[in-house]
């Protein structure tokens, strides 16, 4: 008989790991865009991005489908001239008049593309074969002091973020926040605030 209680506990335990287990599994991917609270850009490891933008809804929307229904028209011209699903939409929701809308880029230069914001996501050689020069003032991230350029790009094979968009943004990237560049403020180790109309550095390894 205690044997056999043993046995049941067992099986119990067993159960219950394995629905743990598939509770993880079936956890939302999209869920920390959906719940941005601010304009948000989050850069992947693979260099793809998603963009969580929330605002107000313009007065020719009156509802959550007929927004819909225009982005997806400008989803489908814009993948029509490539031809290839570089731009989609994750998720799109309305509360009252503030909308917030998740899309998906397959690359910066969609991004850039699709929205007509500068934006690069590469490494710091890329940056600079690119065209980039860096003429701004750097700042260690985690105290904040200024630094030389020659030290904030020393390594080339660490991956930089240049973006100039219309709104305030803030940036997240897969990794640690080593160097940002004037205009750019501290949020947390891999996030970082940029400012509308400047163009912003944000290195990270």
């Amino acid at each position: 008989m205690r044997k056999t209680n043993v046995l049941l506990r067992l099986c119990v335990i067993l159960v219950l790991c394995v629905a743990a287990v598939g509770c993880g599994c079936n956890k939302d991917p999209n869920e920390k865009y959906r719940a941005a609270d601010k304009n948000t850009l989050f850069v992947a490891s693979d260099l793809t991005a998603v963009c969580t933008v929330i605002d107000s809804l313009d007065k020719e929307y009156y509802d959550a489908e007929e927004l819909r229904a225009f982005i997806d028209s400008e989803i489908q011209k814009y993948n029509y001239s490539i031809p290839a699903e570089a731009v989609s939409l994750v998720d799109l929701s309305v509360d009252g008049t503030t909308a917030k809308v998740i899309l998906k880029y397959m690359s910066a230069e969609h991004y850039t593309g699709f929205n007509q914001e500068a934006l690069f996501v590469g490494t710091i050689a890329e940056a600079m074969e690119a065209g980039y020069d860096f003429a701004t003032t750097f700042y260690k991230y985690e105290n904040l002091s200024e630094v030389a350029l020659a030290d904030a790009v020393y390594n080339v094979a660490n991956y930089v973020v240049i973006m100039e968009p219309t709104t305030n943004m803030a940036i997240n990237v897969p990794g640690e926040i080593k160097f940002i560049g004037a205009d750019v403020e501290e949020i947390d180790k891999a996030t970082a605030q940029v400012k509308a109309n400047c163009r912003s550095y944000i290195i990270y390894e």
